[in-house]
Formats: C-alpha cells, structure tokens, sequence
C-alpha cells in the first residue's frame, strides 16, 4: 500500500513524541479530571487527498488494465467524542461524520471510469498525554465511506453503483483546551477495502472493475466540552 510506511513513520513520531512529553511533565492530577475530561461535540473543516487504483478485467481474466487517478477536495462535518484524563494521560473514543465532494476520472482504452464520493466517517479510540492545556495523540480505528461509481466500456454501454467501503483509519494529532473550548488539528490516513463489481456487457460478455482507494486528510476542529469535569475517581501521577 502505497502509504503504509508514511502512516507507520507518523505513528512512530506520535509515540514517541508521547512517551517524551510523559517522562518530561510534571502534571499532577486526578483520574476523571482535566481540561480534556468530558464528552464534547463540534465540527471540523479540511483538505483530502483521494488516490485510487482501478482494474478492468474482461471476462473475468487475472490479468487486466490497470489506471490510476487522484484529486485534492474539500471536507467538513460534525463529530462527538469522550474524554477520560487521568493525570497526563488522556484515554477516549471519537466518532465523526464529513461530507466531500472528492472525485476522480480515469479514460482507460476508451473506458471511463468514475467515482464521487459522498460522504466519508470514522469511529475511532484515542489514547494522549496532556501537560498543561496542550495535548499531543494518537488515533485509529474503523472507517467508512459512501461512492458513487460509475464505469462507460465505451461501446454503449454504461453502469452505475453505490456502494458503502470500509476500512481502516490511523494518525494523530494536536489539541488545545480553552475553557470549555477545544482547538484540534489532526491528520491521518484511510485505507478501504478493494471494491469489486462485476457487469454482464452483452451476451457471453462480462467484465470485472475492481478500485483501491486511500486517503490522507487533514483537518482543523471546534469542539465544545458538555460539562466542565468528570467524576474525580482517584487521584494519580503525583
């Protein structure tokens, strides 16, 4: 995959970074308690990257024409999330929502093939550390997209699909808190699953369009905390 090392590089960075902020801090603090304690919802707004592989497999042959294509879009949506802070380290789990208007085109031997897509999300876990109203983590889990697909052989015939692709999702970031408000800047990168579909062309006449696609986003978020603090559980790292 062609971003794997990069993702791998970025984890990497954010590990260690973490580990670095954890061993240097003097935050002393309670468990449940924090500038990032708390359930939050908000929106966020920015820039994706789509690359996408297809293959077009006349009558279901292993070999076939393979093309690429990619295009920069914009993004934006809402996300929800919970925070649990115990001491420097942040622990939660976040769900977001964006619409796109990401798409690209490929002309291939005089076959097009299309994709839109509609609307991209993740539901992912979160682990952190904070010192002060800074905050530096790491995140990842799984992702889903909505696309529209549609594919011209070019000889009369065109089809079109929607089709849900799933996947999985990893990266980091940065986050300020400011009283009830949190600021968020955050970048990761998304791999679905290969989609295959298959068309009837004409009597004895089939064909096989598979698409691999990535993404790598980046992105600026607003959020607002629903309460000040959680319960105080214990207190720790003192």
């Amino acid at each position: 995959m062609r971003f794997i090392s990069g993702s791998l590089l970025v984890a990497t960075v954010t590990l260690s970074a973490t580990m670095l902020a954890v061993a240097q801090t003097g935050y002393s603090g309670q468990c449940g308690s924090g500038p990032f304690s708390g359930a939050y919802v908000g929106a966020h707004t920015g820039y994706m990257r789509l690359d996408s592989d297809q293959t077009v497999r006349p009558n279901f042959q292993n070999a076939g024409q393979r093309s690429s294509g990619s295009s920069d879009a914009w993004m934006g949506g809402l996300h929800s999330g919970y925070n649990w802070q115990c001491g420097a380290w942040v622990l939660g789990g976040l769900t977001d929502f964006s619409w796109t208007d990401a798409q690209s085109s490929v002309l291939s031997q005089g076959q097009v093939l299309k994709q839109e897509y509609d609307y991209v999300g993740r539901v992912n876990g979160k682990l952190g550390v904070a010192f002060g109203n800074f905050m530096i983590y790491g995140t990842g889990g799984f992702a889903y997209a909505r696309v529209k697909r549609e594919f011209d052989t070019g000889l009369g015939a065109g089809f079109s699909d929607r089709d849900i692709d799933t996947g999985w999702n990893a990266g980091g970031g940065l986050e300020w808190g400011l009283g009830q408000w949190l600021v968020r800047a955050e970048a990761y990168y998304v791999d679905f699953e290969d989609r295959q579909n298959s068309y009837l062309l004409s009597p004895g006449g089939r064909s096989r369009v598979s698409w691999d696609d990535e993404l790598v986003v980046a992105k600026l978020g607003l959020s607002i905390k629903l309460h000040k603090e959680a319960p105080v559980i214990a207190e720790t790292f003192k």
